[in-house]
């Protein structure tokens, strides 16, 4: 089965009030320390449909987990699922970007790992289980390049409509260094543009994907939360804003979805601690974007060397958070 991203759109409900879904649980009554939220909220003028998130991890081991989360109070597990195991090599997988790919009839998982200093393309074939289906072949791994061993973030952007659609990659190098590039129907990656300022940032997560330019929600060593915007042109000069100047230092790890018409969910998580804590975030507009703190994804452990957003093929997966 060959993946088409051109597919029928995604189904979400949810309740909006200036982008902002408001969840139909009373909200944390403060933020965990390092990451501080301010600005107004919302006041919900009728029920919604609490929204989620579906996280992947890579094991040491070297396996794939699912989990979903709803921003409930407090924030609850709502799907829990093993996928391959031993399916890359035991603590070599650093940054990853995957998305289902379901018919009728079969589920695909492809998206991109880095294993030591390679990018990879992954591709299986998932039973109902979530482990490898044993009538579908074996998991493929196709390498695309080296030199990766000094990236620290790394997302990719997939966005369509009826009539279009293109992929973008971007990872931010441990010198501050950002990098696109536009990866073509055939897999390959083209076009790489680079940036030069960036150092500190830490993670990295698509909140905006549109006709014409990107949005990355990023955190820095220093606290600072900022979104990056960037066109979708031949250079790259991406319009950076703060959203909050301190506080955030703590999270290794963004991971963000679409809640409501244009807000993001946001899941950060610290593996120092081994904690993830949920956000909803309201249309970003600089230090004046409302974040409300949802709290702490309790008796859960984040353990694992690496965290990602398990996403869907983007005609089902509109990103407006900026």
């Amino acid at each position: 089965m060959k993946p088409n991203q051109n597919t029928a759109i995604l189904k979400r409900t949810t309740t909006v009030i200036g982008g902002l879904a408001i969840l139909s649980t009373a909200l944390a009554t403060g933020p965990p320390a390092h990451a501080s939220p301010t600005g107004s909220t919302p006041q919900a003028t009728a029920q919604a449909t609490v929204c989620g998130i579906k996280i992947g991890e890579v094991t040491a081991a070297g396996g794939l987990v699912a989990t979903n989360y709803a921003a409930t109070r407090p924030p609850t597990q709502t799907a829990y699922q093993w996928g391959p195991s031993g399916l890359y090599p035991p603590g070599k997988a650093r940054l990853a970007s995957f998305i289902d790919f379901r018919d009728a009839n079969e589920r695909q998982v492809l998206g991109y790992v880095t294993l030591g200093d390679a990018m990879y393309f992954s591709t299986y074939f998932a039973s109902a289980s979530g482990d490898l289906d044993p009538e579908a072949g074996p998991p493929t791994l196709t390498r695309v390049g080296g030199g990766w061993a000094n990236y620290t973030a790394f997302d990719v952007s997939r966005w369509a409509n009826s009539t279009s659609h293109r992929t973008s990659a971007y990872a931010v190098r441990n010198d501050g260094v950002l990098s696109r590039w536009t990866i073509d129907d055939n897999g390959a990656w083209r076009n790489r543009w680079s940036y030069a300022g960036l150092k500190g940032v830490k993670s990295i997560a698509v909140i905006s994907k549109t006709a014409t330019y990107d949005t990355l929600l990023a955190n820095t060593v220093t606290g600072v939360l900022k979104t990056i915007r960037i066109p979708v042109s031949t250079s790259l000069r991406p319009v950076i804003k703060t959203v909050r100047s301190g506080t955030w230092q703590g999270f290794e790890s963004l991971i963000a979805t679409k809640c409501g018409t244009s807000g993001t969910l946001l899941l950060g998580i610290d593996k120092d601690l081994q904690k993830g804590y949920l956000y909803a975030v309201g249309h970003a507009t600089g230090t004046s974007t409302v974040i409300q703190s949802i709290g702490l994804v309790p008796a859960i452990r984040f353990y694992s060397p690496m965290y990602f957003r398990w996403g869907v093929p983007a005609m089902d997966d509109p990103m407006n958070g900026e």
